[in-house]
């Protein structure tokens, strides 16, 4: 007798075995999927890789503009020395290099900040140089070219006023913001030649309301809105 197993397969067996062998793969996929043998992510299209990077990109700029915008309280330049603690908002710092006010600098008083302890000189139209071992002051006008070397420097208006109780070293200090109106005892630092004065501007070569030599102690008095002058001297407030 011929075995059954060995007759011809009918169109219905065919489309059985089809059947079967598909669900057998199925049920092999499921296994490996519980067993964590599948993708940890999902292939991704181009189309949709180069969507998130667009995204991505705008972020990036809105989060810059954000940052650099008014009412930001990063500096939009940065030098390696800061001159003096700015104020909330954008502050500008620049750096020792040539400068045509009205061009690349605007007018105003700015504050200047030897860069390291070293002597550093601010020059105004070729004129002869203010050299300063801590710091200065100077006005500039539309129109004037300045050289400085050594030096960082700010606006005045954004220089915060501090309540310090002693300047020293060779530079020119603001009443009322570097230092507090007050009498002072001046000394020499010891480095050489010491000097003083006491100035109503910061213009170069302006005619000081007084002024003298150092040799062991002196007491001067400043008023806000003066600038004291010291060459080799510490100036400290009497009590």
């Amino acid at each position: 007798m011929a075995d059954k197993n060995d007759r011809p397969l009918t169109p219905a067996d065919r489309r059985k075995q089809k059947r079967e062998a598909k669900e057998a793969k199925a049920r092999e996929r499921r296994i490996r999927a519980r067993q964590g043998d599948r993708r940890l992510f999902p292939k991704v299209s181009k189309k949709a890789a180069t969507a998130f990077v667009a995204v991505v990109a705008v972020l990036f700029v809105l989060s810059v503009f954000w940052r650099l915008g008014p009412g930001s309280q990063a500096p939009r330049v940065q030098g390696t020395d800061a001159p003096a603690v700015a104020k909330k908002g954008a502050t500008m710092i620049y750096k020792s290099g040539s400068y045509t006010v009205g061009t690349n600098l605007d007018a105003g008083q700015y504050k200047f900040l030897a860069a390291g302890g070293q002597t550093a000189a601010v020059s105004v139209d070729g004129g002869e140089a203010a050299s300063f071992t801590t710091q200065c002051w100077l006005e500039l006008s539309d129109g004037q070219k300045v050289e400085v070397s050594g030096a960082t420097f700010a606006s005045g208006d954004d220089i915060s006023a501090t309540d310090a109780q002693e300047v020293e070293g060779t530079g020119i200090y603001k009443v009322g913001t570097d230092c507090p109106a007050a009498r002072y005892a001046v000394t020499s630092d010891g480095s050489g030649d010491a000097s003083y004065a006491v100035l109503d501007s910061d213009a170069p070569g302006s005619e000081p309301a007084a002024s003298g030599s150092v040799d062991g102690s002196t007491e001067v008095q400043v008023a806000d809105g003066q600038y004291l002058e010291l060459k080799g001297c510490v100036a400290t407030v009497l009590g």
